[in-house]
């Protein structure tokens, strides 16, 4: 499998998890020492912190991810994934809302073999208000 491949495999795995509001298995993507730079929001380290932050998201009525790679570069130990996001928003007594924006993830090989998420942000393509 080529590293594009892997990383459109784990997209559809995460993918699969926030559609399903599966946080653990969303949460198994994610490097231990993981980054988080969501939009509005502070510097998030580590994957407690991660888990805290897409557990708020599923809170407020996140109901579906989809995620397409526009370009993979990268090494057999770390790789950059550069994509956009359709984000659907079912909040608890409001309309449904879908977002749409892009990402920048960069993944490291753990020592089990595996491509994990280490650095990860994303931004609407919304305007800001």
């Amino acid at each position: 499998m080529g590293l594009r491949e892997e990383v459109e495999t784990l997209n559809g795995e995460f993918s699969k998890a926030g559609s399903n509001h599966d946080l653990d298995g969303g949460m198994e993507l994610y490097a231990p020492d993981a980054w988080l730079l969501p939009p509005n929001a502070t510097l998030i380290q580590g994957k407690d912190g991660v888990r805290g932050f897409f557990q708020a998201m599923l809170d407020a009525g996140v109901r579906g991810v989809d995620l397409e790679s526009i370009t993979v570069e990268g090494t057999n130990e770390l790789a950059v994934d550069i994509g956009r996001y359709r984000l659907t928003i079912d909040p608890p007594g409001g309309d449904t809302v879908t977002d749409e924006g892009k990402y920048i993830v960069v993944l490291k090989r753990q020592s089990d073999g595996k491509l994990r998420i280490a650095y990860d942000t994303f931004n609407s393509d919304q305007p800001a208000g």
